[in-house]
């Protein structure tokens, strides 16, 4: 038996995550409220992109009920886009702004993206946040995901003219904003709740981090699977299990899977038939990059991942 304040493999008689005893180390016992350990694993300001596309209403409810589910402040982010957008790179941009007409009919597509967004989270009484910076697209958004805890954004659709991030910018949000980004594909209904996740692991320092900025959505789903692609020089114990061995301690219930790698198929490929023959309603992976550009560069998985997409992608680096 564990001395008192003895940290254990697994209080598995008592439940209690990590089985950290309840007691000081002189002895005396002290209570641990539940709602301390729960609120510590919850998103408490969740900002959405929020644009004029047709896609834009279920990228909101999804918003709002992930705000109401974790009792979160959420913050509804509409960029005002200049007419014309030059970027160069992450951090060098030059932006023109927009004529008298052009204002009056952003203004106006404003004001309705805005009625939606209030209305929708006043009806579950959700606290919220409108927002509406100028100027270049990335940097507003990065800015304001640095005061949340999770960013909501959509998948960028090359064939959508009101998209307001492209596939650049979404990338620089991934790698240089601080925060996990959950992306919204554009061309699928979305699922009721994120109930049935599936982690793509492959024992790297971004998948570690994508998995603990993702707990509070681990907690709150019914199913996860740790996907581990099986590769020629991977040799010895996997090291799934000892994540599942990790989330246990978080009291959550984790299957493995080990696939074997094919060659003639990339890992992102495998991950998007994975995903949809688990019915997966989240993809949990880390975010990788190359070279010292890495923020403009994405990985072949990633980039993969957010082309072709079908089901929502949590990603974090």
């Amino acid at each position: 038996m564990a001395a008192a304040g003895e940290i254990t493999a697994l209080d598995t008689d008592h439940g209690k995550p990590c089985g950290i005893s309840d007691h000081s180390t002189d002895g005396q016992s002290f209570a641990r409220p539940a709602q301390v350990t729960r609120s510590a694993m919850l998103y408490k300001n969740i900002c959405v992109h929020l644009d004029d596309s047709p896609h834009c209403q279920q990228r909101l409810a999804l918003a709002v009920k992930l705000a109401a589910q974790h009792d979160a402040r959420l913050t509804g982010l509409y960029i005002v886009p200049p007419v014309r957008e030059v970027v160069f790179a992450a951090d060098m941009a030059v932006a023109l702004p927009p004529g008298p007409s052009g204002a009056g009919h952003m203004a106006q597509h404003e004001a309705s993206v805005k009625e939606r967004f209030i209305a929708q989270c006043e009806r579950v009484d959700v606290r919220h946040t409108w927002i509406t910076p100028e100027g270049i697209a990335v940097q507003a958004a990065l800015r304001a995901a640095r005061n949340a805890d999770l960013l909501i954004a959509r998948q960028y659709d090359p064939d959508d003219t009101h998209a307001g991030l492209d596939l650049n910018a979404l990338e620089t949000l991934v790698f240089s904003s601080g925060v996990p980004v959950l992306i919204v594909p554009t061309r699928v209904t979305l699922p009721e709740h994120l109930d049935r996740v599936l982690i793509a692991w492959n024992d790297s320092r971004e998948a570690r981090r994508a998995v603990t900025d993702a707990l509070p959505l681990l907690l709150c789903a019914s199913a996860v699977t740790i996907l581990e692609i099986n590769r020629p020089e991977m040799t010895g114990e996997s090291s799934a299990d000892g994540l599942a061995g990790l989330l246990a301690c978080h009291q959550i219930t984790a299957q493995t899977s080990r696939f074997d790698e094919d060659t003639d198929s990339s890992d992102g490929v495998l991950l998007l038939s994975q995903a949809e023959e688990l019915k997966a309603d989240l993809v949990v992976m880390g975010a990788y990059g190359h070279g010292r550009l890495r923020e403009l560069m994405l990985g072949g998985v990633t980039r993969t991942m957010l082309r072709y997409m079908t089901t929502p992608i949590f990603v974090s680096h």
